[in-house]
């Protein structure tokens, strides 16, 4: 209908309208409690800016591309269960997982996990705060 131009019109009720928040860093911060879609939608609305983060290893890490892992992780939220080729670096949430793709240390560029992990390794006990 669209494309037709055909799509029904309808006027805007600026009584029910709302406004968004201003986004800050602090608006991009995991919360790694919440459910692996609403950390998924976090991700993709905050990029390009401000960029989704945590902190890993005591350094902030900005997140840029995630996928969404469907499995149950038996895990405290945060906790890093493995790395693989397809999903990245694999982390907790309270349902579900997410994959974590593409990722970017300060003063370092934007670089996929399978390239940031070749150069260094996640202890056992490593985890996103």
């Amino acid at each position: 209908m669209v494309f037709e131009g055909r799509a029904p019109r309808e006027k805007q009720n600026n009584e029910q309208s709302t406004y968004a928040p201003m986004l800050d860093k602090e608006t991009a911060r995991i919360n790694w409690t919440k459910t692996n879609i609403e950390i998924y939608n976090l991700v993709r609305g905050t990029n390009p800016w401000p960029a989704a983060w945590s902190v890993l290893q005591g350094e902030m890490v900005k997140i840029h591309t995630v996928k969404l892992i469907e499995n149950e992780l038996n895990a405290p939220p945060g906790a890093i269960m493995g790395t693989n080729r397809n999903d990245g670096i694999v982390v907790a949430c309270r349902k579900g997982g997410i994959g974590i793709l593409e990722l970017q240390f300060p003063g370092k560029p934007r670089m996929s996990t399978q390239d940031y992990l070749r150069g260094h390794k996640l202890g056992a006990n490593d985890s996103f705060v």
